[in-house]
């Protein structure tokens, strides 16, 4: 939710300076402008976080099933709509076409970041250490090239 108010909140400010500015030359008056132009900007700001959120949460339903139906059932005990699914419902194409359950899915997705954020570490963790264990990470390029 933080994360959606500042998107939308910078591109208000962006907005409404803009048609401020523009205003003032244009007409020497900038208030209402500033008013409108934050308001749309806060609304496109917004609705361009949803959009780009609703699709990572799409993408971690394909690589993170088990944990967005995790939260999904956590965050959403009593919808009917999400108890009806099966397992195997719990695909991109089921949520795509519903922005009900995409609605849900995005919100589940934000409940889910930490555990998602800790996946990644693990994952990078683990790259990182085979990169080391094969002694490909022992020297940095600059002190392989300084010794030839």
């Amino acid at each position: 939710m933080f994360r959606s108010m500042i998107a939308g909140t910078t591109t208000a400010a962006v907005f409404g300076i803009t048609f401020a500015i523009i205003s003032a030359v244009i007409c020497g008056t900038a208030a209402l402008p500033f008013i409108f132009g934050s308001s749309l900007g806060f609304a496109v700001g917004s609705l361009r976080w949803y959009a780009a959120s609703s699709e990572e949460a799409l993408l971690r339903l394909n690589t993170h099933t088990a944990l967005m139906r995790l939260h999904l059932l956590g965050n959403f005990p009593c919808e009917k709509v999400i108890r009806g699914l099966r397992p195997s419902d719990y695909r991109r194409d089921v949520f795509e076409k519903s922005w009900i359950l995409k609605s849900m899915l995005t919100a589940s997705w934000l409940t889910a970041l930490p555990a998602l954020d800790d996946i990644h570490a693990k994952e990078e963790a683990e790259i990182v250490d085979n990169y080391s264990r094969d002694g490909r990470g022992e020297h940095s390029p600059l002190e392989i090239v300084g010794e030839s």
